[in-house]
């Protein structure tokens, strides 16, 4: 019935007809981005798409939009899905809105306008469907009607008669006329909306109420507002909460946070109530509560509703109804300036705790760390830490520590090991490697980074600019408890957890922007990027303002600042590589700095490089064969090298044409970034550029220096990545929290420096150092052919002259330490090089390995090359010095002691383990003193296949009273038996009383303690065939059965200790236990297998008793056979009966006499001469005379012999002398039986 009913009252609709009108539908004029999409989800709805819906929403949402800069913008981009669309287009449209309100200087005060609307056509019209009807009239003219071809002049609604619409005695809110609503109406109000949201009952579409409404809540936003909103500070629960004015809504609400914070006492009651964004996604709510709320001397208990995450706190109009707001108040601060300050010190000095020191704890929010669903846990062990730095790597722990940064845990399921860097101060820094563990499994945050038209919207038009830095940055914001375990790091002191969002995990640049980001929500002219924080005003009176509230904000929500980065009230500001200053965005001179100062080349190999640079982007510069004819001259072979005027001229021409404005290439945040890097022997280099759609790639900037003198000592490959170092170092702020591609001429850096690869415990300290560095970075690495990559190549070879420093130079300290041994370091550089190998070994180092060797002798030093590096002339293979042959037996001599381990922190040669071996093997102390070897493998006992087949024995000791133990291997059956005596007399009677009982066993498995040991011993074993087996000295393993028995025992005996059990009681109570518990290795309890049956113990009465069944069963019997005729007859003593006799038919009864009650049934008859047992059925009560005395003698003789309740045939008491008759008894046919009394065996 309900199947027939919906198909007649709601028809499935046509699939073809809905998709053409899905297909027919564009973007009206005048329609906004978000009313479009709305509309086209609710079209989608019934059209069945299933996994094409993504697809088919994006392609029509591309085709329909009205504007042909939405199209071009959303046909150039790359891998195009339906959300990026939506982004993509809001964005846009936001910009151009924003652009014209910024041009034209509106002066509007006040445009914040708050709109309710009740929608009850839509909300029944497409009930159920998941969707909602857009709120505009040209939209619902759009919609097919099939009752009323125009739209209803009170609702908008298409679906019905103006006569027939429900809300004709509706008052609208815009012109406060009745009969229509606000949407309807058609006195036009300008009104700018940026945002929407939804509410709903979901009683209303499971319950089908006709009166449903849905609540449009729009929000409305301008260029003018107070950049924090309205907030009115109210008491809920006694406690201070401000919320923020919106008087166009239905509902108050709070975040979670606030809940948690200050209202966790109130009770948290479910809701059916359901906020829905306008894009469809759903508003998680946590449930309503009822909450006291006082405001200027008013109180009142009124609703709120919970819902997750960070939202702003909003005063709603349901409470607007009952609180009488000092709205006079209220709108004469709205032009009230905020602030009043007179300097800037001024400022600072009234929130000089945001610079103080130690670290921030941003309040309000927290860090999540998603990972896919299905991922296991990654647990890595800990690497090993030099005993160089141990004791400053438990510092750096302790501080932590101390500053709730990390706590130690006793287990976790994720651990990551940790990667330590010296500093110069002694002190160290520690980070997890996270690339081998959680970040393999991460979900990208997809929250973008700002770019440089986020930064021109926010920032233009300023005169005065100000950065401020925040100090720590990651480590100001909490983890929630679910992300704790991810960031667990593995050290040689245990686990610890990080309780701060950590450096080195992917998307905690995403995550921290985010926050920060809500932070700074609504406040003007200010932009944030990562910790860096850019302010910009007209004046320095509005910038101040402006910088008070943004310190303000970061007070409220406890962020710390780094003052010595902070830069206030300046001209001009540099971000994403641009100058920011009042005439706008301008290009930085340092990204061509490396092509204005190159040197001119001073041979044909630096001649060679530059040309390949210009041959690289050759495509930018036009007539290059013509400019580069006199260069071409010096490369041919039978001209001498001179640098001639017009040499100099073509130089500086081809860089005039580098520098053009059309070659260099402006940065682009959706564009692809390439970053390639290389180092010669004199400079480092790096480009960085934008790769186009066709694959080539546009210069962005230069970069390149020349390498200091300690550098120019580094090895090939650590110079290799210094150049990669320097490069992301340099252009920071165009890489940081992007993904970009790294190219490097130096293959073994892929293994060392890939994103993928675990920071390399063996390398230089340098390069851990560097490795760690990359981690905040999203990168692939690529090797290039140094054939294809001249433009660094170019760069690194002709270096701009630099002062710096370049590289932060740090001492390797495990090599200071060789200078307390008797061969300090100055000793083993001198011996490198004289020794013919090692020098060899240390020239390689310095210029570079070949990629194939042949020598043996330089094998050992070739699979070791990327790890290679030099210090002071001597060559070091991570932190660890090589060691030539002249110094390796004397310093063998001072490794005597933890050799091994020692020599890993501080020295190698090739062959190292096995000196030590060969040394050690020679050593007698070292034999002496040689450590337990591993363990044998398990070797059980055999099952006795029978109870008592072999059992094992031992002593017990607990609080001086000795406990002789028998464990039966078969059953796990143990006796017990307290004694004070431990020798083997008393052994031995223990022994004899308990196998008088239980027979003698085959086997007897013991230890060898003095009593099992005796000679006596051994005989009484031996006499009773009892084969000993003695267990190996001091290995009680051999006879773990009992040793385990007495574990049990002990511990058993202290936890009845703890219950206050009496001793006297204590061991009858474990046996009982003992032997009807199961035991883990038998699976039975011991009493079933040594007993063959289960003792009744207390926990028996739990179990249904089955004589109590058999009773209630015979019960049953009895009252189905005591019928209401069936009576208990009983007879006294001395009465008379005749009782039944079943060998004479004729003459069926006999007199007799009762002489006594045997049971409720049978008596003890006298008849005639004998006395016999008769059941009562066998029994009447009789007055006749008796019958004669020989007829009682023949039927007597016929009874059963009388038997007495033993069994036994034998004489009952003497009978009661009865009269009786004379009766005549008949001839007898056969003769009388001789009866004798049987012999019977006396037991």
């Amino acid at each position: 019935m309900t199947q027939t009913l919906s198909d007649h009252f709601k028809p499935k609709p046509i699939l073809i007809a809905e998709r053409f009108r899905f297909y027919q539908l564009n973007q009206s004029p005048g329609e906004t981005i978000s009313d479009y999409i709305l509309a086209l989800k609710r079209l989608a709805s019934s059209c069945e798409f299933g996994t094409f819906l993504d697809d088919a929403l994006r392609d029509k949402f591309v085709c329909g939009l009205a504007g042909e800069v939405y199209n071009r913008r959303l046909l150039s981009e790359k891998d195009l899905t339906f959300k990026k669309a939506c982004d993509i287009a809001l964005a846009l449209e936001l910009a151009h809105k924003d652009t014209k309100e910024l041009g034209a200087q509106s002066t509007i005060k006040d445009t914040s306008v708050h709109k309710v609307q009740n929608d009850y056509g839509a909300k029944e019209k497409y009930k159920g469907r998941g969707s909602f009807q857009c709120n505009t009239q040209k939209r619902a003219q759009q919609q097919p009607s099939h009752k009323y071809k125009s739209s209803c002049y009170r609702c908008g609604g298409s679906n019905h008669y103006p006569t027939e619409c429900r809300h004709r005695n509706e008052k609208c809110h815009n012109c406060g006329k009745i009969g229509h609503l606000q949407r309807a109406c058609k006195s036009q109000r300008t009104q700018r909306s940026a945002k929407a949201q939804y509410v709903s009952d979901d009683t209303s579409e499971t319950q089908g109420a006709v009166n449903d409404e849905l609540f449009e809540l729009f929000t409305i936003y301008s260029a003018q507002d107070r950049a924090d909103g309205i907030y009115i500070d109210l008491q809920l629960n006694d406690k201070l909460v401000s919320m923020q004015l919106d008087t166009g809504a239905s509902l108050s609400l709070i975040p979670e946070y606030i809940y948690n914070d200050k209202l966790k006492d109130c009770c948290l009651h479910p809701t059916s109530i359901r906020l829905v964004s306008y894009t469809g996604d759903k508003i998680p709510v946590l449930g309503e509560l009822k909450v006291p709320v006082a405001y200027e001397g008013q109180q009142w208990s009124l609703p709120l509703v919970v819902v997750e995450g960070d939202k702003p706190p909003l005063l709603w109009r349901n409470w607007l109804q009952k609180i009488s707001l000092n709205w006079k108040e209220i709108f004469s601060l709205r032009y009230v300036s905020p602030v009043s300050v007179t300097s800037l010190s001024d400022v600072l000095e009234k929130h000089r705790e945001l610079f103080g020191d130690g670290y921030g704890k941003i309040t309000d929010f927290k860090a999540k760390v998603r990972v896919q669903e299905g991922t296991h846990p990654i647990f890595r062990k800990p690497r090993p830490v030099p005993y160089a730095l141990k004791d400053a790597v438990e510092k750096e722990l302790d501080r932590l520590e101390r500053s709730s940064i990390i706590s130690q845990v006793g287990r976790s399921d994720w651990a990551a090991p940790i990667v330590v860097v010296p500093k110069k101060d002694k002190t160290v820094r520690l980070c997890g490697d996270y690339k081998v563990t959680v970040n393999k499994c991460i979900l990208s945050e997809e929250y973008p980074l700002p770019n440089v038209a986020d930064l021109f919207t926010t920032l233009a038009g300023g005169k005065v600019f100000s950065k401020i830095d925040l100090s720590f940055a990651y480590q100001q914001l909490e983890l929630d408890a679910e992300s704790k375990q991810y960031l667990t790091i593995n050290t040689h002191k245990g686990l610890f957890q990080y309780h701060r969002l950590a450096y080195g995990i992917s998307t905690a640049p995403a995550i921290f922007q985010h926050t920060i980001d809500q932070i700074l929500q609504g406040l003007q002219n200010v932009a944030c990027f990562m910790d860096d924080i850019l302010v910009s005003a007209l004046s320095s009176e509005e910038h101040l303002i402006v910088v008070e509230k943004v310190l303000s904000r970061l007070k409220q929500h406890g962020v710390k600042v780094k003052k010595s980065k902070c830069e206030f009230l300046c001209n001009s500001v540099e971000y994403l590589g641009f100058k920011i200053d009042e005439k706008g965005l301008h290009p930085t001179e340092d990204k061509v700095e490396a092509i204005m100062k190159a040197p001119a080349p001073t041979n044909v190999s630096e001649l060679r490089s530059f040309l390949g640079l210009l041959n690289y982007y050759g495509k930018f510069v036009p007539n290059l064969s013509t400019l580069l004819h006199p260069l071409h001259r010096l490369l041919q072979a039978n001209v001498k090298w001179q640098w001639s005027p017009q040499c100099a001229q073509a130089f500086d021409a081809c860089k005039q044409q580098l520098l053009s404005s059309k070659w260099l290439a402006h940065y682009d945040p959706k564009k692809p970034l390439r970053l390639a890097c290389d180092a010669s022997p004199c400079g480092v280099g790096a480009v960085i550029s934008h790769v186009l759609p066709t694959g080539e790639e546009h210069p962005i900037a230069f970069a390149s220096r020349t390498l200091t003198a300690s550098e120019k000592n580094y090895a090939q490959i650590e110079k290799e990545a210094l150049s990669i170092v320097f490069g992301v170092k340099k252009f920071h702020k165009y890489l940081y929290g992007r993904k970009f591609h790294l190219l490097t001429d130096h293959k073994p850096l892929l293994a060392i420096l890939g994103p993928k690869s675990a920071i390399p415990t063996l390398a230089a300290l340098r390069m851990q150092r560097w490795a760690l560095t990359l981690l905040a970075y999203d990168y692939d690495i690529e090797y290039r052919r140094s054939s294809d990559h001249a433009n660094a190549d170019a760069l690194s070879r002709l270096p701009c002259d630099s002062t710096s420093t370049g590289g932060e130079e740090e001492t390797v300290f495990q090599v200071s330490h060789l200078d307390e041994l008797p061969v300090c370091a100055k000793d083993i550089a001198t011996e490198t090089r004289r020794n013919p190998l090692f020098s060899k070994v240390l020239d390689l180092t310095l210029s570079g390995w070949p990629s194939h060797i042949t020598d043996e002798h330089l094998k050992p030093f070739y699979v070791r090359k990327d790890q290679l590096s030099t210090d002071q002339g001597c060559i070091l293979w991570g932190s660890r010095v090589i060691i030539p042959p002249k110094y390796r037996e004397r310093l063998l001599s001072e490794l005597i002691i933890r050799m091994k381990a020692l020599a890993r922190g501080y020295l190698w040669w090739p062959g190292l383990d096995q000196d030590i071996q060969d040394l050690v093997s020679k050593c007698t102390p070292c034999e002496l003193g040689r450590n337990q070897p591993p363990s044998a493998p398990l070797y059980p006992w055999s099952w006795a296949t029978t109870p008592w087949e072999r059992i094992h024995i031992d002593y017990a000791e607990i609080d001086k009273q000795h406990f002789l133990l028998i464990v039966d291997t078969h059953s796990k059956w143990v006796e017990i038996f307290p004694t004070h005596l431990t020798n083997a007399e008393k052994t031995i009677n223990v022994l004899r009383h308990l196998w008088a009982s239980y027979g003698f066993p085959k086997e007897l498995v013991s230890d060898n303690g003095p009593p099992f040991t005796s000679r006596e011993f051994e005989e009484f074993l031996r006499k009773n065939g009892v084969r000993h087996v003695l267990s190996p000295p001091y290995h009680p393993a051999t006879n773990g059965q009992a040793e385990r028995v007495v574990q049990i025992f002990k511990k058993a005996w202290e936890r009845l200790r703890a219950q206050s059990v009496a001793p006297h009681m204590r061991l009858a109570r474990f046996l009982l236990t003992y032997h009807n518990t199961p035991h883990t290795v038998t699976e039975r309890t011991p009493a079933e297998l040594f007993l063959k049956r289960q003792p009744r113990i207390r926990l028996t009465l739990l179990k249904p008793d089955t004589s109590a069944v058999v009773v209630k069963h015979q019960e049953q019997q009895k009252r189905a056979h005591d019928t209401p005729s069936r009576k208990l007859r009983s007879f006294e003593v001395g009465q008379k009966v005749i009782v039944r006799n079943s060998r004479y038919p004729k003459c069926a009864w006999t007199p007799g006499v009762v002489l006594f009650k045997l049971g409720p049934l049978t008596y003890q008859v006298q008849v005639g001469e004998r006395s016999v047992k008769v059941h009562v059925d066998h029994l009447l009560p009789s007055n006749i005379q008796d019958r004669t005395a020989a007829m009682d003698s023949i039927i007597a003789d016929d009874f059963a012999p009388n038997v007495c309740d033993d069994g036994n045939a034998s004489v009952t008491k003497p009978p009661v002398p009865v009269d009786t008759g004379t009766v005549s008894s008949p001839e007898r046919r056969y003769s009388l039986r001789q009866r004798k009394t049987p012999n019977r065996l006396d037991l």
